[in-house]
């Protein structure tokens, strides 16, 4: 295992990733070599930091981003690619847990956040290979219950009907496998190529002159009368607020708080490319797949018909050395 200071230095040692491999850098000519004052500071280039600075300076905000190393460097830049509704439980669970008023509201943001992001594929003509339909494959005998209880439940009270239940026929025609019992295809969600479309929504930032510092990571966070000071190498960024987006980067940039949560990894792992018509043979419908044991596999074909595959976890801020074993 790696086991360096910063948990982003960690991805130094690799020597290259499918995604990485299919876009062109980002390359931003921007750099930090003097004192810097804006409105808002964003520290982390993904989707969390790019969106909001994206947003931010739309409403007329001045805004820089810091970045540690590049664009999409973190989970934003190497996750599944499924761009999903919902929630990690279903919403019976979290209606029992935080009632159904909150959960509904929860719903409706999943619902959002897809909307937004397929406006801003079509508003920002973002080539990421876009399809349609994620399949919960079931790996128990007693998922199409389960999955026939979320249905109801869904159309009765959250009148959302995109769903389709799949038998163990029906499943067979769509994934080739002897595995699953039955399934759930899911209308409603999609997948892309998540590095693709984050770099997309980054171009749109120069209309707006937003600065984009990459290579320039954060050292500390002070709160100075009316401002925060962002200390980024030799430099300092003076500005009235700051996002804070760093995922499981963030180590102990904010202080106590990085221990109120556990790092978990997941790893993915890509084929050479199979060809379309092998691809379809497995998938027939080229949906993207998760399955429904605790721990998942999820998988699904790339633009150029590679197979994306991720699985397996740790726990632990440290990254595995070789996960096409782990994974595998």
């Amino acid at each position: 295992m790696f086991n360096k200071k910063n948990t982003y230095e960690q991805h130094d040692n690799e020597s290259g990733s499918f995604y990485r491999s299919s876009i062109k850098p980002y390359n931003s000519l921007d750099l930090l070599n003097e004192d810097l004052e804006v409105d808002v500071c964003v520290v982390g280039g993904g989707l969390t930091g790019v969106s909001s600075a994206l947003n931010l300076a739309k409403k007329g905000y001045s805004v820089a981003i810091c970045e540690s190393r590049l664009i999409g460097w973190g989970a934003s830049g190497r996750n599944g690619g499924q761009l999903g509704i919902g929630m990690r439980k279903d919403q019976p669970y979290i209606e029992k847990k935080l009632g159904f008023d909150h959960a509904k509201e929860l719903w409706k943001m999943g619902l959002e956040s897809v909307e937004e992001a397929l406006k801003l594929i079509s508003e920002y003509n973002i080539s990421c290979n876009l399809q349609k339909g994620v399949i919960s494959a079931g790996c128990f005998e007693t998922d199409i219950k389960d999955f026939d209880n979320e249905i109801n439940h869904l159309e009765k009270y959250y009148n959302f009907t995109n769903h389709k239940i799949l038998t163990k026929k029906m499943i067979k025609e769509e994934i080739n496998s002897e595995l699953y019992f039955s399934g759930l295809i899911n209308y409603g969600s999609y997948h892309i190529n998540p590095l693709k479309y984050l770099l997309g929504i980054t171009e749109e930032l120069k209309k707006y002159n937003v600065k984009i510092f990459e290579n320039s990571p954060v050292s500390k966070l002070i709160e100075k009368n009316d401002h925060i000071l962002t200390y980024v190498n030799q430099n300092l960024i003076t500005s009235n607020y700051v996002v804070v987006g760093c995922n499981g980067y963030l180590d102990k940039l904010l202080g106590n708080i990085r221990s109120k949560f556990m790092p978990i990894n997941n790893y993915i792992i890509a084929t050479e490319p199979l060809g379309e018509k092998k691809a379809k043979e497995i998938i027939k419908n080229n949906h993207a797949v998760c399955d429904t044991r605790f721990i998942i596999d999820y998988y699904r074909f790339s633009e150029d018909w590679r197979m994306i595959f991720g699985g397996g976890e740790t726990y632990s801020a440290k990254f595995l050395h070789n996960s096409k074993i782990f994974v595998w």
